[in-house]
């Protein structure tokens, strides 16, 4: 309790008191366990990251926020971690990603002013890049032997590579074929995927058989025609 006396300038004096209390904060001690590791080729929605375990001790209403980074790292100083607007709830959609990103939980008792001891276990969403494969014929011709053949190359993702084309073959160049048309499934080392075709052209080598012949050797005195 404290009390106050007020003295104004002609001497006349009024007494108050008032008392407060202090509740000292009792935060959490677990900031429980969250689930939700995914991993998908490309851009994806994700699954909603659920609660497998609440936080407990201290004593209270509990206090959500999420927070993401790029990298699977402690979160303490400045190292990345982002906190995320109205993320206040036990369970947390992470929407539409574009890019791999890892998540945690913390969680503190209503009236505490800090999170300490109350992060969960780091979770992380990993989207890979997607390979992309582009085919290329060569058409046979008298130039080549009529050897038709067609080749795939693959960028992006992440190598090694696979290949699987319609016609049983697994290397990145097929060739003798036939005329038609050639699919390919390549796979990287992710198990991204990504198709092509092309089509191959045979045009028959019709050549000369006989080179034929020429006039006899001629000869004169002087110049002549």
């Amino acid at each position: 309790t404290y009390s106050v006396t007020v003295t104004d300038a002609n001497g006349c004096v009024g007494t108050c008191s008032v008392t407060v209390t202090t509740t000292p904060c009792c935060n959490v001690t677990f900031g429980g366990t969250i689930e939700g590791e995914q991993e998908s080729c490309g851009p994806f929605d994700p699954d909603v990251l659920t609660s497998v375990a609440p936080a407990t001790g201290g004593l209270g209403d509990l206090e959500y926020v999420w927070m993401w980074n790029t990298e699977n790292v402690p979160n303490y100083g400045n190292n990345g971690w982002v906190m995320i607007p109205n993320s206040n709830t036990e369970t947390y959609d992470p929407g539409y990603l574009t890019e791999s990103r890892c998540f945690l939980r913390c969680v503190r008792r209503v009236g505490c002013n800090t999170f300490l001891g109350g992060e969960s276990n780091i979770i992380c969403i990993t989207v890979n890049p997607e390979p992309v494969a582009e085919c290329t014929p060569t058409n046979g011709t008298c130039a080549n032997g009529n050897v038709a053949s067609a080749s795939v190359t693959a960028t992006g993702g992440t190598a090694p590579y696979t290949y699987a084309w319609s016609n049983g073959a697994t290397t990145a160049t097929i060739s003798n074929l036939a005329e038609g048309t050639y699919s390919v499934v390549v796979t990287d080392a992710n198990g991204c995927t990504d198709d092509c075709s092309t089509s191959v052209t045979i045009t028959p080598c019709c050549d000369v058989t006989d080179p034929g012949s020429i006039a006899a050797s001629q000869s004169g005195c002087g110049p002549f025609d």
